[in-house]
This record gives C-alpha cells, sequence and structure tokens, in this order.
C-alpha cells in the first residue's frame, strides 16, 4: 500500500534538546592498493555534527584520547557555522580521557570485501554513576533520546538495562559491538550471534544492518531459514520469546523494543512496529519497507549514524514512521556519496527533495498474522 501526502519539510528543534550520544570513539586504519590511511571513526565521530546541524546539543559519554579529541574539535569546526559556535556545541561532562584508543584495521581483498582487525580497545564506559537527575527534563532543557552505539563491547548489557529502569528517554539500541568478536586463530573481527532478551525489553528501538541480522538471533536459527527474514519477524521472535520467559505474564503492549530497523544498503530500509488494536489480545505488526535514493557510493562509513540521526529527528518532530525514515535514508544518501552537502547552506533543501522522492515510494504491508504469541 502506498501512502502519500503533502510536501515534507525539515523542522530544526532549538538547542535546549539534549540528545546523549553513548559509545567510543575509533581510529580506523585503512589500507588498500598499496596505500595506507588513518581517520576519526566510531559513532560519537558521525552522529555528534549531525546533531548539532539539526539543533540539537549532544552529550557524548564515550572513551577519547587527547589527540581524538583535538581531530574532532577539527571536524566540528569544519562542519559547525558561526552561529552555532555561539552555543557550545556538545557537552564535554560525560568525556573520559584516555592514554589508549580503539583502533580498528581494515584491509581491502581483491573481491572488494573487508577484513578487519581489533588492534586495540579503550575500554569501558561505566553508566552506573548516571541518576534520574542527569536525565531530569527542565523548561531550559529538554532530553530528546539516548543513542546506544557500542564499537566492541564497551558498554554492558546489565548497565543499559539498568540505565533504562532511570528514564522514560527513548532508547535507540545499535548493537553492532554486541555482534562482533575477535577470532583466536586469525585476529580478526568476525560476526558474533547475540540474544539478550533483558536488553531488547529495555530499549524502545533497535537499528541493525542487512548483514548484522545474522548475527542478532537465537542460536538455535539456522543460516538458511535467516536469509528468508525481515524486520518483522525478528521483532515477532523477540515477543515471543519475552513471552515465553515470563510465562505469559507480561502483556504484550508492555514489551520492548516496539520498533526495529534494517537497513539494507541499496535496498533501502525496513522497520517493523508493533500495532494495538483495540479488544485484541495479540499484537498486530506494521512492516515499511523504504527504498534508498540512487546514488555513487563514495564511503559507506558513517551511513548507519547518519540514518540513525535523521530517523530521530523525524521521528521526535512528526511522530510519523514514513517521514522518519524518508529524512532517514536521505540524509545516509549523502553520507555516502556526499557528506558535505549535510552542513551546506543549501543542505535542507536538498535534502528535502530526496526526502520526498523516498516518502512517495515507502510501501506498507501487514506481513504477520494475529497467531498467540
Amino acid at each position: 500500500m502506498l501512502k502519500k501526502v503533502k510536501k515534507l519539510r525539515i523542522i530544526q528543534t532549538n538547542y535546549y534538546s539534549t540528545v546523549h550520544v553513548f559509545g567510543n570513539f575509533t581510529w580506523d586504519s585503512f589500507s588498500r592498493e598499496n596505500t595506507d590511511e588513518k581517520s576519526l571513526g566510531g559513532p560519537p565521530r558521525f552522529q555528534a555534527p549531525l546533531l548539532v546541524k539539526l539543533g540539537y546539543q549532544p552529550c557524548l559519554h564515550t572513551r577519547i584520547t587527547r589527540a581524538q579529541f583535538q581531530q574532532f574539535q577539527i571536524l566540528m569546526r569544519q562542519f559547525i557555522s558561526k552561529k552555532e559556535k555561539m552555543i557550545s556545541p556538545f557537552e564535554t561532562e560525560h568525556l573520559i580521557f584516555t592514554s589508549k584508543a580503539t583502533i580498528f584495521k581494515h584491509i581491502y581483498v581483491e573481491s572488494g570485501a573487508r577484513k578487519s582487525s581489533l588492534l586495540s580497545n579503550a575500554g569501558h564506559i561505566p553508566l552506573t554513576q548516571l541518576g534520574t537527575r542527569h536525565f531530569k527534563q527542565t523548561t531550559r532543557k529538554k532530553h530528546v533520546a539516548i543513542i546506544i552505539s557500542p564499537v566492541f563491547y564497551e558498554l554492558l548489557p546489565n548497565e543499559i538495562i539498568s540505565l533504562s529502569k532511570k528514564t522514560d528517554i527513548p532508547l535507540y539500541l545499535d548493537p553492532q559491538g554486541f555482534l562482533r568478536k575477535i577470532n583466536p586463530n586469525t585476529s580478526q573481527v568476525v560476526g558474533h550471534r547475540f540474544w539478550n532478551l533483558e536488553l531488547f525489553n529495555s530499549v524502545d528501538v533497535i537499528k541493525i544492518s542487512e548483514e548484522e541480522m545474522m548475527c542478532l538471533c537465537p542460536p538455535t536459527i539456522t543460516e538458511g531459514l535467516l536469509k528468508e527474514w525481515n524486520a518483522s519477524t525478528i521483532h515477532k521472535m523477540i515477543l515471543k520469546d519475552l513471552q515465553k520467559r515470563n510465562h505469559g505474564k507480561i502483556q504484550w503492549q508492555n514489551l520492548r523494543p516496539k520498533m526495529i530497523i534494517v537497513t539494507k544498503g541499496a535496498k533501502g530500509a525496513e522497520l517493523s512496529m508493533t500495532l494495538h488494536q483495540k479488544g485484541s489480545q495479540q499484537p498486530s505488526f506494521r512492516l515499511y519497507s523504504s527504498p534508498s535514493f540512487p546514488t555513487k557510493v563514495k564511503n559507506p562509513t558513517g551511513a548507519g549514524d547518519a540514518f540513525l540521526v535523521g530517523f530521530i529527528h523525524g521521528w521526535h518532530i512528526s511522530k510519523n514512521i514514513e517521514s522518519s525514515l524518508a529524512l532517514a535514508n536521505a540524509m545516509a544518501s549523502f553520507q555516502i556519496s556526499e557528506p558535505e552537502i549535510l552542513f551546506s547552506s543549501e543542505g535542507h533543501e536538498e535534502i528535502e527533495r530526496r526526502m520526498n522522492w523516498i516518502h512517495d515510494k515507502i510501501i506498507i504491508d501487514f506481513p504477520l498474522d494475529n497467531s498467540s504469541l
């Protein structure tokens, strides 16, 4: 089913709106065709500038070296306008300065595939010291979202679960760091199956890539079956297992996550959302399929972070799934091709053009029946 609405526009928030960003910065070393490059990476590096550009004040909870911090400040000065510089572009209260950085080495092979190794790990970001006072809503400060984006186990699931109990701010989880492990024979980073129901039930939205979908699943599911899964299949499996574990004592309306997002690169993205129909004892699932905007890929790094920031902003200002998905995919399309457009004076107009093109092509379906969980 296709749905069209009036032309969509981007609305900036004010700088009293805070988004908390959890996850470590990284140094990423790339080896390709006898050349070596080193760049600053990690979710905060991509998420923070975009959040500022959309009118938020990011609060970064991360481990960072002095060299990374200097590089990050240079990037922020490069991206942020004079007007935006008048306001502190990000909060530094929760930065943990360290001498050890998380370093990934990426080697591209002839097939175009990338093999990654973890050379060092900055370590744990403690969440236990955070209390309700850190997330208190005031007239001068509104907390919009919490983004949880570990790169390699620097955030502990039990601490994230505890954090979720201290606040009602929406939690967005990108579990990429939990879906990796080190192969002891090759020292390479490989996929790792991860299925933590208590963690899933502590967040509102989970975003994964199509490749990561092979790892976010119970250990009993075969790879052949996984190839037929979509966002709603994973969503139903999580709620079904949660109901089973709790012997059906918890009403499904009280179970989380409320949304599962699967990004699919050039094929766009899927979003599964639970619906509660009055009088129904079982959930139904609405599946949104959004195309990507056709563009030449120069560098896919940061696309997932741009998508997530776009979705959070779209959902915050509109509470409309189609608009949020369209904005998310539009921002991701620029991140992989022309990231400078996202920060240019004409950026909003260009994003809105792609956003409307994508929005008109979103398909809504009800792929799963209401059979008992």
